[in-house]
């Protein structure tokens, strides 16, 4: 939470203004008041005073509170509104909660506002903080699926065997031309009768597996070489198997002559 909390008072009697600062300042919020009476300066201090907290009466001469409510949630609907009134009554502070107001306080009651200024400073710095975990989530994913899809060798993730990820170099690699031919398809059923014992031992090891050698089936039903290594990993709440495949490389010492 800030030092010092930018809060707005929307209130025409002075009284009542200084009555609400000293409560703060006894409960031991540092605040910076900005007062204001009329339609005019409660918008404009809206945008250029940048408040955490806005406190409004309910009743004033030439504006009322659910005006300022109304207002308040189309510029900056992410400020806490809290109506501070004497005359507020139960169905009318039942309605302004519906419309969006966070909290009320009677001001024969006054003890409670800071404890109820605190609890939305609170809540705002929470959401702001969830606000950023979720931007580095989604940053995080859009960087991972970069990588992946710019690598050169096929990447893939298995859940119980099956297929729930792959990128180009995999469509590639088996002859795809569309995400949806892959996905869902067990990477045994493209393993070749002859490469089966080995990718199922290769499956099955506790360990990181190690580089295998196998044939694969592509979709067409052309046979390809591939090396296969891959690891358990965290993936969208499962434990899954990654898998890099690649056509193994073919050395000058491997050519015929």
């Amino acid at each position: 939470m800030a030092n010092e909390v930018r809060i707005l008072l929307l209130e025409d009697v002075s009284s009542d203004a200084e009555l609400v600062d000293r409560e703060l300042a006894r409960a031991g919020l540092v605040c910076d008041i900005r007062r204001v009476g009329t339609e005019h300066e409660f918008v404009r201090a809206i945008s250029q005073f940048g408040p955490d907290v806005i406190l409004s009466d309910y009743s004033l001469p030439q504006y009322d509170g659910m005006s300022a409510l109304r207002s308040a949630r189309s510029i900056r609907p992410e400020i806490p509104f809290v109506f501070v009134s004497g005359t507020i009554g139960e169905e009318a502070a039942v309605e302004a909660l519906t419309q969006g107001a966070s909290d009320y306080v009677l001001k024969g009651n006054l003890k409670r506002l800071p404890s109820v200024i605190r609890r939305l400073l609170r809540e705002v710095e929470d959401r702001i903080a969830r606000h950023r975990s979720e931007q580095a989530r989604v940053k995080a994913e859009q960087l991972y699926h970069s990588v992946v899809e710019l690598s050169p060798d096929a990447i893939l993730v298995l859940r119980e065997g099956e297929i729930v990820l792959i990128n180009q170099a995999g469509l590639k690699l088996y002859g795809a031309q569309r995400h949806s031919q892959m996905i869902g398809r067990a990477l045994a059923n493209l393993v070749h009768e002859d490469s089966r014992e080995d990718f199922s031992a290769w499956m099955q090891r506790d360990a990181a597996p190690a580089l295998s050698e196998q044939k694969h089936v592509r979709l067409d039903g052309s046979i390809v070489d591939v090396e296969l290594t891959g690891a358990q990993i965290e993936y969208s709440g499962d434990r899954v198997m990654l898998v890099f495949a690649r056509k193994p490389v073919v050395r000058d010492t491997d050519r015929s002559p």
